[in-house]
């Protein structure tokens, strides 16, 4: 009798040790996904989604591909943003690269009668001379689509309006947004 005792004792004692570890193991778990949750809520403050606009090369046509930047008061930090987006190129299979990599933005400014200005180094004269018209495009949509009050993007090289022409676009225009 007192072994019988002793080994539904011992059952409990196993039992209520397992009960206690199970417990543990879930206020474990929730706390991670606590901190997880947390962490996502508080990046998500910290970045702005933005559309970009894309060439799908097996379509033929421009999507949109979601992206996350830096939150920013400056329409001009917005702008610069996106616009490194594209030069980072597609994520998705089907969608073209359309700047080089090594495509560097110089300065953006927005002027009062709400054109931005972009400024790129000369790398952008290789991106231009292959697909002007789809850079063309993807700039300015993607910035219609993502910051508002522009009015028109102008595209310069170095600093300095272009007088050069890339398949028929010149690009010593304002290109305006619709």
């Amino acid at each position: 009798m007192a072994l019988q005792q002793k080994s539904d004792r011992d059952y409990k004692s196993s039992r209520l040790k397992r009960n206690k570890e199970v417990i543990f193991l879930i206020t474990v778990i929730g706390l991670a996904l606590s901190i997880v949750m947390v962490n996502y809520l508080l990046l998500d403050k910290k970045y702005l989604r933005v559309k970009l606009y894309i060439y799908n090369n097996k379509n033929g046509q421009f999507d949109f591909e979601s992206r996350r930047i830096p939150k920013s008061n400056s329409s001009e930090e917005r702008v610069k943003d996106v616009i490194n987006e594209l030069i980072n190129g597609p994520v998705g299979e089907n969608h073209e690269r359309l700047f080089s990599p090594e495509t560097i933005i110089q300065f953006v400014a927005i002027s009062k009668r709400d054109v931005v200005y972009i400024s790129f180094d000369w790398s952008i004269v290789k991106s231009l001379r292959e697909n002007p018209s789809k850079i063309i495009e993807s700039i300015v949509t993607s910035i219609k689509r993502n910051i508002r009050n522009i009015r028109g993007v102008k595209i310069l090289i170095d600093g300095v309006e272009s007088i050069n022409t890339f398949n028929g676009i010149k690009l010593n225009r304002t290109f305006m947004v619709k």
